[in-house]
């Protein structure tokens, strides 16, 4: 039985203004994974995700392809024990 986890996933380059939440949301929802998505001030896009590491790692490959438009520089994660506190997947 695989456990719950949660990654934080920080995208660095040009990701705002090219439907980048949209893509993010649309493969979240394909894999059955809850948590938000949303474009931060610094220009970053900002990914908390909950699931089963599989299906988290399925997420962050999809995002460092990127949707068309836009030029990933850099993907951070952060992982941690799942908090439990989404129920859905939405953008911000």
């Amino acid at each position: 039985m695989s456990v719950s986890r949660r990654a934080i996933i920080t995208i660095k380059g040009i990701v705002q203004g090219v439907f980048f939440r949209d893509f993010v949301k649309k493969k979240a929802d394909e894999l059955g994974i809850v948590g938000v998505v949303s474009n931060e001030i610094d220009g970053t896009v900002k990914i908390i995700a909950e699931s089963k590491e599989e299906e988290l790692r399925q997420l962050i490959d999809h995002i460092m392809r990127g949707p068309r438009g836009s030029h990933i520089e850099d993907v951070g994660v952060e992982w941690m024990a799942s908090v439990g506190k989404f129920k859905n997947f939405e953008i911000l």
